[in-house]
């Protein structure tokens, strides 16, 4: 489910490209994800092309990649999506509103 929290994320902040990238440490505080999941996750959307990434290590920054554009053509958010397994969809809403993402 982090997977799809994190590019919804990166999406409602805006960050499409490396001027409007959000910080790891950001997405620590905001999504309360343990640091270690955090890289392990963004290094498979990284080799994947859901992410970019800048610089190799540590105080990296995110944004969207061509992945994530080709899919936001197809689908409003990355959300509400067939792909997305209905019972993580019904938490995702109380998760954000908790964590005062808009």
């Amino acid at each position: 489910m982090f997977k799809w929290l994190i590019l919804e994320y990166l999406r409602r902040k805006g960050a499409y490209d490396s001027d409007h990238a959000v910080s790891r440490k950001e997405l620590v505080e905001t999504l309360q994800i343990n640091p270690k999941s955090l890289s392990v996750i963004a290094h498979r959307m990284h080799v994947h092309g859901w992410i970019n990434a800048f610089p190799k290590h540590y105080n990296r920054y995110y944004w969207l990649g061509s992945r994530a554009f080709a899919f936001l053509k197809k689908y409003p958010d990355f959300i509400n999506h067939p792909y997305m397994d209905p019972t993580e969809r019904a938490d995702v809403p109380r998760f954000l509103q908790r964590l005062g993402i808009r």
